[in-house]
């Protein structure tokens, strides 16, 4: 394959590389995807102010909400 290797490349870039993003730009698949990735599949990802209530859910369903500072936060 290294003999290939440029061409390969060249291929890539040219036919496959493009194909996704003019398909994602279309469709915007990804983006959506993206979107649904929430604070009940990753709350270690949700972004909060200072001072915002945080409603979270434990393995057994029950929702807790929790006032957390911004400052404390990033403290630790």
């Amino acid at each position: 394959m290294k003999d290939y290797e440029e061409e390969a490349e060249e291929f890539k870039m040219k036919h496959i590389y493009s194909h996704i993003a003019a398909t994602e730009h279309k469709e915007g698949s990804v983006a959506l995807w993206l979107h649904s990735l929430n604070h009940r599949n990753y709350p270690d990802l949700q972004v909060c102010g200072n001072g915002d209530n945080i409603t979270s859910e434990d393995n057994n369903g029950k929702e807790s909400t929790t006032v957390e500072s911004m400052a404390e936060s990033t403290a630790l």
